[in-house]
């Protein structure tokens, strides 16, 4: 069975690109065993894992934190943000503070992202359609993540 893009096809794509660009990001899903996936890690300064305010949700995130810690990217763990997204409107069933919590005992930051009208839709996004505290939430993540930007530029391998 081929692969549409390999680890090698990645690397390659990520050493073009970075002569370009300051920032690259990586979209990955739920690909962790994917080829790619081990050349994504390995060049990722940080990652941002998504999770809901759910046990099942809550339970995939830690597993996927203790999945990077068993074969080799702590590092990653260490410098990784977990965003907990609301995708239904109301109370959480869990206590969304004491989830944050639990992640922030093993990651560098937390960012809690409140339930959207507009982002149910799963339609484009239009940012002037967001609420006031989810746009605010945005932005907060977006500091966050800037927060771990490398000071001096990454050697080129």
């Amino acid at each position: 069975m081929s692969e549409a893009f390999s680890e090698d096809d990645y690397r390659r794509a990520i050493d073009i690109l970075q002569h370009h660009y300051n920032i690259i990001i990586t979209v990955c899903g739920t690909g962790l065993m994917h080829s790619a996936m081990n050349g994504v890690l390995d060049l990722a300064d940080a990652i941002v894992l998504i999770t809901s305010p759910a046990i099942d949700g809550a339970q995939s995130a830690s597993a996927t934190l203790d999945w990077l810690v068993h074969h080799g990217f702590s590092r990653l763990v260490g410098q990784s943000v977990v965003v907990i997204s609301s995708v239904k409107p109301g109370e959480a069933s869990v206590d969304v503070d004491k989830l944050a919590q639990h992640f922030l005992g093993r990651t560098r930051a937390v960012q809690v992202v409140p339930y959207d009208q507009h982002l149910s839709e799963g339609s484009p996004i239009d940012l002037d359609l967001l609420g006031d505290r989810t746009r605010r939430a945005f932005v907060e993540l977006a500091a966050t993540v800037a927060d771990s930007f490398p000071t001096t530029a990454r050697r080129l391998r």
